[in-house]
């Protein structure tokens, strides 16, 4: 029994049910992918988008600006890993919805 292949779901009307790992999930990430990065007031966000334009997932990192000789400001290592980690939480949870790392990007974007 390949018990490290199979996931579980409960479902309360049906009860246990058991899904190979890679074969039988229903999500399957599209091949084509693109990445948009926006970095935010208050929070760095990524989304993934598939060809057609619909969002797959997000990945989001909070951070504060600070005031520094009157301005309004970003440190920029804090904006470097603060990327880093939006993307890390967007590699976890399509692991978690697809089954599959995210490897296939044709396009990234930053927005500002």
């Amino acid at each position: 029994m390949f018990i490290s292949t199979l996931f579980y779901s409960f479902n309360k009307c049906k009860g246990l049910q058991f899904f190979r790992k890679s074969s039988d999930m229903e999500n399957k990430l599209p091949e084509n992918l693109y990445l948009g990065i926006e970095l935010g007031s208050t929070r760095i966000k990524c989304s993934l988008i598939d060809e057609n334009g619909n969002n797959l997932e997000n990945g989001i990192f909070n951070w504060e600006n600070s005031f520094i000789y009157g301005n309004w400001t970003y440190d920029l290592n804090q904006a470097i890993y603060g990327v880093g980690q939006c993307y890390l939480d967007l590699k976890k949870k399509i692991k978690l919805k697809y089954g599959s790392t995210l490897n296939n990007l044709k396009q990234l974007v930053f927005l500002q």
